[in-house]
């Protein structure tokens, strides 16, 4: 496996439009292990958290996107939305 920061540099990907996120529990180590150089390269970010199975809080997520910029909509059935303006 490698890292969404390992992938952009060896296939020359400097901005990421909308990214979807869909890792069954291991979206929370990507996003605490993921740069702020990283994050502000993506405008939009749709994340399925799965907190339940790896008894983690999705806060962790939705605050690192907030120190990071983004606006952050947290919805129902486990869904995460997030922006910039």
């Amino acid at each position: 496996a490698v890292t969404l920061e390992q992938f952009c540099q060896q296939n020359n990907i400097e901005h990421i439009d909308f990214l979807k996120v869909d890792s069954e529990g291991a979206e929370y180590d990507m996003f605490a292990k993921m740069s702020e150089q990283m994050l502000s390269r993506i405008q939009k970010i749709a994340i399925e958290h799965h907190e339940r199975f790896v008894h983690r809080d999705h806060a962790e997520i939705s605050n690192k996107l907030k120190a990071n910029g983004f606006t952050v909509l947290e919805l129902p059935d486990h869904f995460i939305f997030a922006g910039k303006v």
